[in-house]
C-alpha cells in the first residue's frame, strides 16, 4: 500500500489553495482525460485512439482488480504511472513516466509570489487522483 505519509501530504495538498494546480475532486477523471485515454480509451478498455500503433496494446483498465485476485493492486498502479522508478535491466517502459512530467509541470508552473510549492505534492497528489479514478471504474 502507498505510504500513509505520501497520502497524508497529498489529502493535505489537496485541501490546499494551491490545488488550483489542477488536482481537485473531479481530477482523477480530468488527468485521465488528459494523459491516458489516447491510448487507453475513454472507456479504460485499451482501445484508445493510438492502440493499434503501439507495438503491445494497452491493458484493459477497468479489469485491474479482477487480474488480481480481486483486490485493486493500489501501489503498482502508483508505481506504473509515476514511472521514475522504474528500472529494467533490458528494454524501455511501455508508456509514458508521468512523474516526470507532472513534477517538470509543476516547476514550470511556479509561482514564487504565491508561495514555495513542493513539486513532489504536486507529483503524488495528481498520481494518487489518477490511481482513486480508476479504482473506482474496476469491473
Amino acid at each position: 500500500m502507498i505510504g500513509r505519509v505520501a497520502t497524508a501530504m497529498a489529502l493535505a495538498f489537496l485541501s490546499s489553495p494551491a490545488a488550483a494546480t489542477g488536482v481537485g475532486a473531479d481530477a482523477g477523471a480530468k488527468q485521465y482525460a488528459e494523459h491516458c485515454a489516447i491510448c487507453h480509451g475513454a472507456a479504460a478498455k485499451g482501445d484508445g485512439p493510438l492502440a493499434e500503433l503501439l507495438i503491445a496494446p494497452p491493458p484493459d483498465l477497468t479489469g485491474l482488480s479482477a487480474r488480481n485476485g480481486g483486490t485493486f493492486p493500489e501501489e503498482r498502479v502508483y508505481r506504473t504511472i509515476d514511472g521514475r522508478a522504474d528500472i529494467r535491466a533490458h528494454g524501455t517502459r511501455a508508456m509514458p513516466a508521468w512523474g516526470s512530467a507532472f513534477r517538470a509541470k509543476a516547476e514550470e508552473a511556479a509561482d514564487p509570489s504565491t508561495g514555495p510549492v513542493n513539486p513532489e505534492n504536486v507529483v503524488t497528489a495528481r498520481i494518487l487522483s489518477l490511481v482513486r479514478y480508476l479504482e473506482s471504474i474496476q469491473e
